[in-house]
């Protein structure tokens, strides 16, 4: 990286695009060695983990299970019937639709307000880690 006092945004941007190159061939690395690294681990769980020890190297591989609804209206009419168990269902904020009625709001969308002021005591909106991209145009 370049290390100069007063870093110009050419550089920044040229700097964060080497980083982000470098990130991403390490990221193919690493998973080809972690291909590797399962032949110390043949029975491996389908969920749980299993730990390798030699030459004072300690490593520990992790299985666990991604469980997705694939129809949501027919996931939710099945709880309503009672046809899912109570004790494997979580309720969770749909992001963009709390997202979309919050700009509602602060544009004074009356009916968004209304409904906004209602439930926002219900969460914690905090800002999230501002995410980069950059590229290299002609």
């Amino acid at each position: 990286m370049n290390t100069t006092t007063a870093l110009d945004y050419k550089t920044l941007a040229a700097d964060w695009m080497a980083a982000k190159s470098k990130e991403n061939a390490w990221k193919e690395k690493r998973l080809a060695i972690e291909a590797e690294l399962m032949h110390f681990f043949p029975d491996m769980p389908e969920e749980g983990q299993r730990t390798y020890n030699e030459a004072s190297y300690k490593t520990v591989a992790k299985n666990d299970l991604n469980i997705k609804v694939v129809n949501r209206d027919a996931f939710v009419l099945a709880v309503t019937e009672g046809a899912v168990p109570s004790n494997i269902v979580q309720f969770d904020i749909y992001e963009t639709g709390f997202k979309r009625l919050r700009r509602q709001a602060i544009a004074n969308d009356e009916n968004a307000l209304n409904v906004y002021s209602r439930i926002l005591p219900l969460f914690s909106v905090t800002p999230a880690k501002t995410g980069f991209t950059v590229v290299k145009g002609a």
